[in-house]
């Protein structure tokens, strides 16, 4: 049933366009979309990351594009930090949207003293 999701939404009048890009050296994620920025223009665009892998029913990414459909604001997935690597992962500071989770604020490698939570 997900293949039919996905299949079903890549069919739409609109056009899916799949840009890979790689760093000549390693930077933040911030500094790939800035490289991709040419090819993004103002439109929606998402992030994959080749060491993030989600197993799930429903495909994660179409999940993320769903609940941008619904909300038409930024999206991001995050996951269950345990608590001794919290001091290596940016953390979001959270609360409770409906179906979802809106971010508050992000705290990039806080502590385990000082994180907001365990989502990162």
């Amino acid at each position: 049933m997900a293949k039919q999701n996905c299949w079903k939404r890549s069919n739409s009048k609109k056009k899916i366009h799949i840009h890979y890009i790689r760093q000549e050296k390693q930077r933040m994620l911030g500094n790939a979309i800035l490289t991709a920025e040419k090819y993004i223009g103002n439109e929606p665009f998402a992030v994959l990351r080749g060491e993030d892998i989600v197993l799930s029913e429903k495909p994660a990414i179409l999940q993320l594009m769903d609940i941008f459909d619904k909300t038409n604001s930024p999206v991001i997935c995050v996951e269950r930090v345990p608590l001794d690597l919290i001091e290596r992962y940016g953390i979001v500071d959270i609360e409770k949207n409906d179906d979802a989770l809106k971010v508050k604020d992000l705290v990039e490698k806080p502590n385990q003293k000082e994180a907001p939570s365990d989502l990162g």
